[in-house]
């Protein structure tokens, strides 16, 4: 339906600004996953959540997105979704713990997993 197409739109439109303007796309992506959330669309949330994660400027929202990503995927089965969601938090991770000055909490456990899961996705 339009709601549909309007949150693939709007998705499509945030993946494209990620590299030139984060804040546009995290907005972007927020509008996306409302409709899809009205549309009980998980793997829209998902991928939706997964752009926020990239675009947000602020670690711990960005890690919180990926976390719900993650969790999606894994409802979903999608084994690459859950690597990309894992790969996401520990750039996160990795971001907040430079602004921090040191190892952020569990980043190393989001490296294992990420390299666990991105080894058997192949």
């Amino acid at each position: 339906g339009d709601a549909r197409a309007e949150a693939a739109g709007l998705l499509a439109a945030a993946r494209a600004a990620l590299s030139e303007e984060p804040t546009r796309a995290a907005n972007l992506a927020r509008e996306a996953l409302q409709l899809y959330g009205a549309l009980n669309d998980v793997e829209g949330r998902a991928r939706s959540l997964l752009v926020l994660a990239e675009g947000e400027s602020v670690p711990e929202l960005a890690k919180h997105a990926a976390k719900d990503a993650l969790a999606f995927f894994r409802e979903l089965g999608d084994r690459e979704g859950q690597s990309e969601a894992l790969q996401r938090m520990l750039c996160a991770s990795t971001s907040g713990a430079q602004r921090r000055g040191g190892g952020g909490p569990g980043s190393s456990s989001a490296w294992a997993a990420a390299k666990t899961l991105a080894h058997e996705v192949g």
